[in-house]
């Protein structure tokens, strides 16, 4: 889960992990979803890129 402290090792493995779950190709936005929903990274992390590539 994250604590505050963003462990990048955790990241990476994760972010792997969600690219490899996907038989077809996989957006930053989906792959920044899925490890916000594993508690990966921080929620807002997530929200705020869809604000930008809304635009």
């Amino acid at each position: 889960m994250y604590p505050g402290r963003i462990r990048w090792v955790e990241v990476v493995e994760q972010a792997l992990a969600v690219i490899a779950a996907y038989e077809g190709g996989v957006t930053l936005r989906q792959c920044f979803y899925r490890l916000a929903v594993a508690g990966v990274i921080p929620i807002f992390w997530a929200r705020m890129l869809c604000r930008v590539t809304l635009h």
